[in-house]
């Protein structure tokens, strides 16, 4: 009998070919599954905070909070994952129901998981106490300011040269910060700090330290010279030029994602995720679908499989969430 094949496109989420053959007319109906679209790939959504999921101003927007409500309800796994602390974090989860939808935090560049599910915390290897005093130590020797925290709060050790830099900038701290949204934020930081003029002694361990200066050129000979004396016990993630942060070698964006899949049967490739620093680039690489932000610097831009059309500032996340057909 004859054979008359059509094919049709269709719109179904299980039906991607309709071939027709009739009896008589030498007809029959074979259907076929599709295949499967990206929202049958994809399960987790992973997303950066501070100018990716949040705009400059550190602000969600309604849109965004709108957005990622609704792809929770669809069932899709929330991850915020950010290099701030656990409680930095937490007005944001509340304000996109986090925990009503069992979504989950990473805390410190990937040192601490908050699963809202099972209300479990998850937590990777810190530095040590008498690691942090020889690193910031070393960071010393190598014109670099340290700044850390505990349950206490933050903790500034300045070097000769930024404590007279800072000395003069105080004077211009209200211009600074008309000057734009992230200097604005860092001044907040620094003036929540305790300032430490000697050497600290510990008794507890920290989840990250951060290292600064004035120069670059001192950030990347700080890390040559960790990387040289003890080999791969620390990872750093850069933040930008003058800022660069620490943790041990099992801490990342990415191990904490990795543990998040083993936990739940998920698989990386089955991971949408969005960031626009040094700190995601391990994830960005490792996701099914890794995006960096438009915002994001050159350098972070030039090692990108995807970028978002769209800046922090124009709701980039959602627009390309959006452009995805979740």
């Amino acid at each position: 009998s004859r054979l008359a094949t059509f094919i049709i496109p269709f719109q179904s989420k299980n039906i991607n070919l309709l071939y027709l053959q009739a009896p008589h007319l030498s007809v029959t109906i074979i259907l076929c599954e599709r295949m499967i679209f990206m929202h049958e790939i994809y399960r987790m959504i992973v997303c950066d905070l501070d100018n990716t999921l949040v705009d400059s101003k550190k602000q969600l927007s309604a849109a965004t909070i709108q957005e990622m409500i609704r792809l929770q309800e669809k069932g899709y796994l929330l991850v915020i994952a950010s290099g701030r602390f656990i409680h930095e974090i937490e007005p944001v989860a509340k304000a996109l129901q986090i925990e009503e939808h069992h979504g989950i935090i990473i805390a410190c560049n990937g040192f601490e998981i908050y699963d809202k599910k099972d209300n479990s915390y998850h937590r990777f290897t810190p530095i040590s106490a008498k690691e942090s005093e020889e690193l910031i130590r070393f960071a010393k020797s190598k014109h670099c300011c340290t700044y850390l925290y505990d349950e206490d709060g933050y903790y500034f050790i300045q070097t000769g040269s930024i404590r007279r830099i800072m000395r003069i900038a105080k004077h211009l701290f209200p211009l600074f910060r008309k000057l734009h949204p992230k200097i604005g934020h860092g001044i907040d930081r620094y003036e929540q700090m305790k300032i430490l003029k000697e050497e600290p002694h510990f008794e507890h361990s920290f989840q990250k330290l951060c290292f600064l200066s004035h120069k670059p050129k001192h950030i990347v000979a700080l890390e040559t010279a960790i990387h040289r004396r003890y080999g791969r016990t620390y990872q750093f993630f850069y933040e930008n030029p003058f800022v660069s942060e620490i943790t041990k070698s099992d801490v990342s964006k990415r191990h904490a994602v990795e543990y998040i899949c083993q936990k739940y049967g998920y698989e990386m490739k089955q991971v949408i995720a969005f960031g626009d620093n040094g700190n995601d680039l391990l994830l960005l690489e490792a996701a099914g679908h890794g995006v960096t932000m438009k915002n994001a610097s050159r350098y972070i831009r030039a090692q990108a499989n995807h970028i978002t059309e769209d800046t922090c500032d124009e709701d980039g996340v959602i627009h390309y969430l959006k452009k995805m057909n979740l």
